[in-house]
C-alpha cells in the first residue's frame, strides 16, 4: 500500500538539517535562556505581569527571523497548564511561586491568582506570536 501523503508533508524537508537546526536552537536557548528568564522576572514579574505580551512577540520575531526558513514546526508554550501548576499553583518549578495549602515551601505567591494570571498572558503572548508568524512567514510550516 503506498504511503499517504499528509498535510505536513514538505518535499524540500531536510531531516538532518532539521536536526542540526534544533541542535543549535536548543544550545542557544540553554546559554541564553536563565539569564533572559531572570531579567524578566525580576524587571516586572514575568509572565505575571502583561508586559510579557511584548517581549514573547519580540523573541518570537527572532525565532522566526533566524529559524524561520529551516523549522517546519514551530510551538510558542509547551504544557501551558502543567506550567501554571507547577511554577505558580503549587511551586515546585520555577519561579516556585505559592500559597498555602496549595504549596508548603513557597516564600511568596498566590495560588488563588497567579496561575490564572499566567495563562491569561501565555495566551496572549501566543496569539500574539501567532499573529505575527502569519504576518511574516509563508504558510508552509505548521503549528504544533
Amino acid at each position: 500500500m503506498p504511503e499517504e501523503e499528509n498535510e505536513f508533508d514538505d518535499p524540500t524537508y531536510d531531516e538532518a538539517e532539521y536536526v542540526d537546526t534544533e541542535k543549535q536552537a536548543s544550545q542557544a536557548l540553554k546559554e541564553a535562556g536563565p539569564s533572559i528568564a531572570g531579567l524578566v522576572r525580576f524587571k516586572y514579574g514575568g509572565w505575571l505581569s502583561p508586559r510579557i505580551v511584548d517581549d514573547f512577540t519580540s523573541y518570537a520575531d527572532v525565532c522566526f527571523r533566524e529559524f524561520g526558513d529551516r523549522v517546519a514546526h514551530w510551538i510558542t508554550i509547551l504544557e501551558p497548564n502543567i506550567l501554571a501548576q507547577g511554577s505558580y499553583d503549587n511551586g515546585i518549578v520555577p519561579p516556585g511561586r505559592c500559597s498555602y495549602p496549595f504549596g508548603r515551601d513557597c516564600a511568596v505567591g498566590n495560588s488563588s491568582v497567579e496561575p490564572y494570571l499566567f495563562l491569561h498572558n501565555s495566551l496572549l503572548a501566543h496569539s500574539s506570536a501567532v499573529r505575527l508568524y502569519r504576518e511574516k512567514l509563508p504558510r508552509r510550516a505548521s503549528w504544533a
